[in-house]
């Protein structure tokens, strides 16, 4: 092969790569943007949808009346650092005991099967609770899913400890309740 034949086979090689960089170069702003509204993907063990619904939730809590701070036990934080599923799970089966308790206060008799689903929609009709904690719960309920359902589920320490902590919060809301 000359000279010339291997010049021109390399910048026929390079013309994509170097055109896309050339593109994502001037459209770096843009594509800034456009990646900070992601809300489902994965970069390695990172999960965007999961956390982004967390953090979501987290601002959203923000704005209701302030609650004394929820301080995790050493356990829990040992089981997030762990098993970070098993700590959304544990955290969501003692806010479904919570709100199991709350309809027991109320007069319901309650099946051990009762389904989360069913157990928030009664909540909800009765209007024994504020609906935007209700809501809330309704969000975990689809989170704990994920974690309970999904094989490759690894998300962010960070988000992790976030759910734990509003789910304990909302755990207090469906305990305070029980006792008007």
């Amino acid at each position: 092969m000359d000279y010339l034949t291997f010049t021109v086979e390399i910048v026929k090689a390079l013309a994509w790569p170097l055109a896309t960089l050339g593109i994502a170069g001037m459209f770096r702003d843009q594509f800034r943007t456009l990646l900070g509204r992601v809300r489902k993907g994965k970069l390695g063990p990172a999960e965007f949808e999961f956390e982004e619904s967390v953090r979501a939730l987290k601002d959203e809590a923000a704005d209701l009346p302030k609650r004394e701070p929820v301080r995790l036990p050493p356990e829990t934080i040992r089981l997030l650092d762990s098993n970070p599923r098993s700590a959304i799970i544990s955290a969501w089966l003692e806010l479904e005991e919570a709100m199991r308790d709350l309809l027991r206060s109320k007069g319901f008799a309650l099946q051990a099967v009762a389904s989360p689903l069913r157990t928030i929609q009664l909540i909800k009709d009765l209007g024994i609770v504020d609906p935007v904690y209700v809501a809330f719960t309704d969000e975990l309920r689809h989170l704990r899913n994920r974690a309970t359902h999904e094989l490759d589920f690894k998300p962010a320490h960070e988000s992790v400890i976030d759910y734990v902590r509003l789910a304990k919060e909302l755990t207090d809301v469906y305990r305070s309740a029980t006792k008007l």
